[in-house]
């Protein structure tokens, strides 16, 4: 649980460095899905686009339903990039329970929510941008390898 944990942390550090509009500390603090959009549209902004990102919800804080709402689109939208752009289909086991992640701020279902996102950002065309040139810490950079 511990190595679970730590890896959280290091995405959150890494998540950090696109100055989110709100905090990421702990991972409750993703669970709106408005930070990992806004991440998202830094790391490929022709795909998460401006549109895309409109429909993500910024009042989401207070509603269980907003929240799930948001990040259903933003898991669809990742699991479609994954598809459509990096070409490679993401294994069911790696899927998050977004209602766990949104209801309860789950660290395990936020946690895979990440891993995918970071995939995005270590397998996208601007990935220098997206992973290493954004003030990147090799202690706390989170482990490419370690995406499904």
């Amino acid at each position: 649980m511990a190595a679970g944990r730590d890896a959280c942390g290091a995405l959150l550090t890494w998540l950090q460095t696109f100055d989110p509009p709100s905090p990421c500390a702990a991972p409750p603090d993703l669970a709106s899905g408005v930070t990992l959009a806004h991440v998202l549209h830094q790391i490929d902004p022709s795909w998460f686009d401006e549109p895309w990102l409109g429909r993500i919800r910024g009042d989401a804080e207070g509603s269980a339903r907003l929240k799930v709402n948001n990040l259903r689109q933003v898991l669809q939208s990742v699991l479609e990039y994954w598809q459509d752009v990096l070409g490679r289909a993401v294994g069911e086991q790696h899927l998050p329970d977004v209602g766990a992640a949104a209801r309860r701020g789950d660290p395990e279902q936020l946690r895979r929510l990440l891993r995918l996102v970071l995939g995005c950002a270590v397998s996208c065309a601007r990935r220098e941008g997206a992973c290493g040139g954004r003030g990147r810490d090799p202690e706390t950079a989170p482990e490419p390898r370690n995406c499904p």
